[in-house]
């Protein structure tokens, strides 16, 4: 007869041992990539990009009403900010940020490299 402290002990290390194997599998699935999922001579070499980076042009610019200039500040234009959750480009209005002595400022913008569109959001440089 199975006792209730051998029972409760065996299913714990089923309960534990079940997602590491399960885990191991996947690992061992994911390492060994098929050639014909190979892009340009090198595994996943066009693979979409990741949710958080977007594989589109961002939309143009919207026209912004600027606000008077404020003495001591510097204008940084608006900008469309990925959002990975949308999975979509939401804008993101432009403001007055205060003026750094010996610094200059270059505003946000979005780049192309070859696997979708990176974000350089600027800021303050020598």
């Amino acid at each position: 007869m199975v006792s209730r402290r051998h029972f409760l002990s065996a299913l714990l290390v089923a309960g534990v041992a079940a997602p590491l194997a399960g885990m191991a599998a996947i690992g061992e699935a994911q390492a060994q990539q098929r050639p014909d999922q190979w892009h340009n001579g090198r595994p996943g070499g066009n693979r979409p990009p990741p949710p958080h980076q977007p594989n589109r042009a961002p939309p143009r610019p919207r026209q912004e009403r600027r606000p008077p200039p404020r003495p001591g500040y510097v204008w940084v234009p608006g900008f469309w900010e990925w959002n990975p959750r949308r999975r979509d480009y939401v804008w993101r209005s432009g403001q007055w940020v205060r003026n750094r002595p010996g610094f200059r400022h270059r505003d946000p913008r979005w780049v192309r490299s070859h696997n979708g569109w990176t974000f350089d959001p600027g800021g303050w440089h020598r």
